[in-house]
C-alpha cells in the first residue's frame, strides 16, 4: 500500500518476521495451553435444505469439551459485537452441527492482536441459536441461486478483500467509488 512504500522492503520484511515471532509466541504460550484438540481441520459436508447444491465447511479446531475455536491475528482488537455477528462463526457452527447432530458448547475467537504498543490476547466467546442458522442458511440459498443465474454480488462496503491491495479487479469495479 501507499504507507508501505514509503519504507525499504528489507524494513518491511524485518517488521513482518517479527510480528510473526511475537504472535507464535503467543501463541505457543498464552493459547494453546488452554484447549486439548479432539478434531482439527475437519472437513463436513453440508446439505443445504431448498437448495440444488450442497456446501463444504472446515474447522479449524474442536476441543474435547465441544467448542470451536478460530485463531486469529490482528493489529485491532476485534470486539464482542464482531463475534456475535460473524458470519464466519455462525457457518462454522453450522459446519459443527452438520458433523455432530448437535451444537457445539462455544464458538471461541482467541485474536493475537500485535500492535506498536505490545502484543495480547483477546478471547471473545459467542454462542448461535437456530434463528441466527436460520437467517445463515437464508442467505446461503440466495447465494446459490444467484450464483446458478449468473448474478454475482460486489462484497460489502469497507470489506478487507475489497481494495486495490487484494483485488485485480478494482480499478476497474463498478462498485468501488472513485476509481
Amino acid at each position: 500500500n501507499d504507507e508501505e512504500k514509503q519504507v525499504s522492503k528489507k524494513k518491511l520484511l524485518g517488521e513482518a518476521k517479527d510480528t510473526v515471532v511475537i504472535t507464535t509466541e503467543a501463541m505457543i504460550e498464552q493459547v494453546a495451553p488452554k484447549y486439548q484438540p479432539s478434531e482439527v481441520e475437519i472437513t463436513q459436508r453440508i446439505a443445504m435444505p431448498d437448495s440444488s447444491r450442497d456446501l463444504e465447511g472446515r474447522l479449524d479446531m474442536i476441543t474435547e469439551d465441544k467448542k470451536i475455536v478460530d485463531l486469529k491475528t490482528g493489529r485491532k482488537s476485534m470486539s464482542q459485537n464482531d463475534a456475535d455477528k460473524m458470519t464466519q462463526l455462525s457457518f462454522y457452527d453450522l459446519t459443527y452441527r452438520a458433523k455432530h447432530n448437535e451444537a457445539p458448547q462455544e464458538l471461541v475467537i482467541e485474536q493475537i492482536v500485535a500492535s506498536k504498543s505490545g502484543v495480547k490476547l483477546n478471547t471473545l466467546v459467542t454462542q448461535r441459536t437456530k434463528d441466527d442458522l436460520q437467517a445463515l442458511v437464508n442467505r446461503l440459498n440466495t447465494m446459490i441461486t444467484g450464483l446458478e443465474a449468473g448474478v454475482f454480488m460486489p462484497a460489502t462496503p469497507g470489506a478487507w478483500w475489497c481494495s486495490k491491495n487484494f483485488c485485480g479487479y478494482h480499478s476497474t469495479c463498478k462498485y468501488v467509488r472513485n476509481n
